[in-house]
């Protein structure tokens, strides 16, 4: 056991490998688990959950200015694929149903129109996604209509919340404050509504204070797995929402850790982390891919690449345009609301602070790895052009650790302009 343990820490390619292995086979057990709950109790609790959903399109469309400006909005048809999911099980063949995940993907339609949540039929699969939150989500319709959870959520996320904020009130008052403000700026705790956004903001903020408390420790042997099980879970629990959060806001905080301390951080350490957390993600779609084509003897172009092409779009200019036409509609759900002037006036003195700062030696090299932490969430944008664009209305979350470096760069100008007119 203790050399396992040894080969564990020191080889990496068995350290991944390894780890991989074990957390695909726990990720399957559980959706196969999940898949022989019945679903009696479940279907009850779902069909209870219509008034709250009919409820939420009244709200949206009964006033212009939501429709305009879609901040209250949420991920309705990610949330309607998961309760069809869960409805349309037979619980007889936990691993065929574990892979296919067969749905109705006309309920949004149904729902909007004040059909029943009763009225469901298998009409396509949504195969190419592992489906995480179902784990979570099933035991809790066991009990509970989609009302009372988003209730559960709420104060979940604000516990999680608060724990994070306190730890990182221990170390830097300012990084707790900027915090705070963005995930406001970004509408933070509204993602409580939807199933299909809470989790991967969960994963950031737990992936945050087990950082936290690795650099109080001193302890950095497995901080590399912080990533790569991190992006694991994005793949496993995202639908495409917030995807890069779980690497940017825990590897932000943990820079920042570094920078006020004054201790190194190689850019390698930096590169490899991203890296990690992009493998974890990757292969552990790949492997849901690859029990998919197993499965279906085949069948990876309809049920992979065809819908693939719908979230990356068009190539060339066209890609361009869309991914900068999003960018600046992204700017108009964040708060303050509209007011794209004030907005631009701040992102011009955020460059005109990081300039300015980066002219210190000192801390040139942290100021160089938020620029690169910032970069992911544009390139996601860029990626995923047609998706970011179609799903602004929650993607634009992405941009949290974004602000988080805006405000930081502007009040730490503004300090160090300020000690320097006081020596004159």
């Amino acid at each position: 056991m203790k050399k396992i343990l040894k080969l564990y820490q020191k080889n990496l390619i068995f350290r991944y490998t390894t780890t991989f292995l074990i957390t695909i086979l726990i990720f399957s057990m559980l959706l196969i688990a999940e898949k022989t709950i019945p679903n009696g109790s479940v279907k009850k609790n779902i069909v209870r959950s219509e008034s709250y959903y009919q409820e939420y399109y009244k709200q949206l469309f009964g006033n212009i200015n939501t429709i305009k400006n879609r901040h209250t909005m949420i991920d309705v048809p990610g949330d309607l694929a998961h309760l069809s999911i869960l409805y349309l099980e037979d619980n007889k063949h936990p691993i065929s149903g574990f892979i296919e995940m067969n749905r109705d993907s006309k309920l949004v339609e149904k729902v909007k129109y004040s059909g029943s949540l009763s009225n469901m039929t298998i009409d396509s699969d949504y195969s190419r996604y592992w489906h995480g939150h179902l784990i979570i989500l099933k035991p809790l319709l066991t009990f509970f209509s989609m009302k009372t959870i988003s209730a559960l959520y709420f104060i979940l996320l604000s516990i999680v919340f608060l724990w994070l904020l306190f730890s990182l009130l221990k170390h830097s008052k300012l990084l707790a404050i900027i915090f705070t403000i963005s995930a406001i700026s970004v509408n933070f705790f509204f993602v409580s509504r939807c199933d299909n956004f809470t989790h991967v903001f969960m994963i950031s903020m737990i992936a945050s204070i087990i950082l936290i408390k690795m650099y109080e420790r001193k302890s950095t042997k497995y901080v590399d797995l912080v990533f790569f099980i991190g992006g694991m879970l994005t793949a496993y629990f995202d639908m495409l929402s917030c995807g890069t959060l779980p690497v940017t806001l825990p590897l932000f905080i943990y820079v920042y850790l570094h920078m006020i301390r004054g201790k190194k951080l190689s850019l390698k350490k930096i590169i490899q982390y991203i890296i990690l957390w992009f493998l974890g993600i990757s292969l552990t779609y790949v492997a849901k891919w690859i029990i998919l084509v197993i499965h279906y003897h085949g069948g990876f172009k309809e049920h992979v690449l065809e819908p693939m092409k719908v979230r990356i779009g068009t190539g060339g200019g066209r890609r361009i345009n869309v991914f900068l036409e999003s960018i600046h509609l992204g700017l108009n759900f964040i708060f303050p609301y509209g007011l794209y002037i004030f907005k631009f006036i701040v992102i011009g003195m955020a460059i005109i602070s990081f300039i300015y700062l980066i002219l210190e030696k000192k801390k040139r090299t942290y100021y160089s790895y938020f620029i690169i932490i910032c970069l992911i969430p544009f390139i996601r944008y860029l990626i995923l052009s047609e998706h970011s664009d179609y799903h602004n209305y929650f993607t634009y979350r992405a941009f949290l650790p974004v602000i988080m470096f805006v405000l930081l760069c502007i009040y730490n100008a503004f300090i160090k302009i300020k000690k320097v007119l006081l020596k004159k």
